[in-house]
């Protein structure tokens, strides 16, 4: 994880659990899952395309029974991603604007198209968030 990465998470939630966590019957598996899976992903090495794919395709049916902490810290970790998967991101971005605030204000994978998606489909926050953001 960069360490762009780490501030933006340490301002979100606390550390990913370790992949033996996904046995402990007090940590919520989905929210375990998705934590390791995004902790892993965003290690800092180079990822194919066949990975972000695969990554994409394994976190965002998870997502929507995720807690709302969960994917706020995801959002943290994935805007300072510089391979985050356009889906994942974009996915996050329609979230409330709690969920929504790290990728909106500096995710690269957001294009114009689905910044203008976001910006007349979701709330005034966003658009805020939307327009600050470099290069607008």
């Amino acid at each position: 994880m960069t360490q762009a990465a780490r501030d933006m998470t340490s301002l979100y939630s606390s550390e990913a659990p370790s992949i033996s966590a996904l046995s402990d019957n007090t940590i919520d598996r989905t929210d375990a899952i998705l934590k390791a899976a995004t902790d892993s992903f965003c290690a800092p090495r180079r990822r194919s395309p066949q990975e972000i794919t695969i990554f994409s395709q394994l976190v965002r049916p998870l997502m929507p029974k995720a807690k709302r902490e969960t994917l706020r810290w995801m959002s943290a970790v994935l805007s300072a991603c510089e391979f985050a998967p356009s889906e994942t991101c974009r996915t996050l971005a329609s979230q409330s604007i709690s969920v929504a605030a790290p990728i909106l204000a500096t995710a690269s994978k957001l294009s114009i198209s689905d910044q203008i998606s976001i910006a007349e489909t979701k709330s005034e926050e966003h658009r805020v968030l939307l327009a600050q953001r470099r290069g607008i």
